[in-house]
């Protein structure tokens, strides 16, 4: 019975309820609309000074210095990377020079060298130079250390040719170099001594040469006249007085030519032979 009472009561609340609430709804938008215009519109405000400044300071500049250009600028571009080059060829080892040993070439060692050139005192003067190729190898141990084609170089220290009545030719040579087929050059202190067994001058003590004598010559040049002039005085003076006065006047004419003529001149031809000897040893480099 109450529950039946109760339902209807609570509908009409409801009702009431909703009612007010949609009165409020359709109200509110009259009352804010009737506010905006009823306010009067805004004033406009009026523009702003600038404002003064109480000092005026010039612009500081920035303690930081300006970038340059250069940091400025973009980079260059990194050059593009080379190809890698082609693997070069191993090159062939090359062969390694001969080794070389030092021989020593004792003192009184004899060199036998021929003349390039002929030899006269006749010709030559001192300070004239000469020189001669090694004609026979010079061996140490079974290895040759001085070898056939070597040259012997050297000057005229002194020429003096024969008297014409008495004296000989000397001549005196100083050996001063020798140079191997290889380059190697040695200066030389020695002394000539031996000659060519075809000439028939000598050596002296000290290697000087002394030409061949003219005593001989001399005798057989002055008999030669005395004969002649005798021989011809027997036949023009009838006897034994005429040939003693020819043999006379042949020998003075004899005696004549002597005083004339000089003696025999130191002559060397192209190719003789001569040999000196070693007054200070050599070192020498030779191969292995």
């Amino acid at each position: 019975m109450k529950a039946k009472v109760l339902v209807p009561v609570l509908i009409a609340v409801v009702a009431v309820v909703a009612f007010f609430v949609g009165a409020q709804f359709r109200s509110a938008p009259e009352t804010v609309e009737e506010v905006a215009l009823s306010e009067p519109p805004p004033e406009p405000e009026p523009p702003a000074e600038p404002a003064r400044a109480a000092h005026t300071h010039p612009p500081q500049r920035s303690a930081t210095p300006a970038s340059s250009p250069a940091a400025s600028s973009p980079e260059p571009a990194s050059a593009p990377a080379r190809s890698a080059e082609p693997p070069r060829r191993a090159e062939p080892p090359r062969p390694r020079p001969p080794a070389l040993v030092s021989v020593r070439v004792a003192e009184g060692t004899k060199i036998v060298f021929a003349l390039d050139e002929a030899l006269s005192t006749k010709t030559h003067r001192a300070g004239d130079s000469f020189s001669g190729v090694v004609s026979q190898p010079v061996q140490i141990g079974g290895r040759v250390i001085i070898p056939e084609g070597s040259v012997v170089r050297g000057t005229v220290a002194r020429s003096k040719r024969a008297g014409r009545i008495r004296g000989r030719a000397e001549m005196d040579l100083r050996l001063e170099q020798l140079e191997l087929p290889d380059g190697q050059v040695f200066d030389l202190v020695a002394t000539l001594t031996e000659l060519d067994e075809s000439e028939k001058e000598t050596l002296g003590e000290e290697g000087e040469i002394i030409g061949q004598g003219s005593k001989k010559r001399d005798v057989a040049t002055i008999g030669g006249g005395a004969g002649i002039g005798a021989a011809i005085g027997a036949i023009a003076g009838g006897g034994g007085k005429g040939a003693a006065t020819g043999a006379g006047v042949g020998a003075a004419a004899g005696t004549a030519a002597v005083l004339l003529t000089r003696g025999r001149d130191i002559k060397f031809e192209r190719g003789s032979q001569l040999a000196l000897q070693l007054d200070r040893a050599l070192t020498v480099k030779v191969r292995r």
